[in-house]
C-alpha cells in the first residue's frame, strides 16, 4: 500500500463517528499524472470500507 493511502487511512479513523465526507473523482484530464476512473474506484472502495469501520460515511460526489 502507498504511504498517502495509509496516511488516509489514518485520517478516516480521527472523524467523529457519524461524520459523513465525498469523495471527489477525477476525469481524464482533470489531474496529473492521469488516474484511471478503475484505479479511482478501487481505491475509493478500500477507503470506504475503512470508513466505515470507523463510523464515518463515505459517499461518492461525482462519479459517472
Amino acid at each position: 500500500m502507498l504511504e498517502c493511502e495509509d496516511q488516509l487511512q489514518v485520517k478516516l479513523g480521527q472523524f467523529p463517528r457519524g461524520t459523513r465526507l465525498l469523495w471527489h473523482f477525477w476525469q481524464p484530464g482533470e489531474i496529473f499524472p492521469p488516474a484511471s476512473m478503475e484505479k479511482q474506484q478501487v481505491l475509493y472502495e478500500r477507503m470506504r470500507a475503512v470508513a466505515e469501520k470507523n463510523g464515518v460515511e463515505l459517499g461518492q460526489a461525482n462519479h459517472r
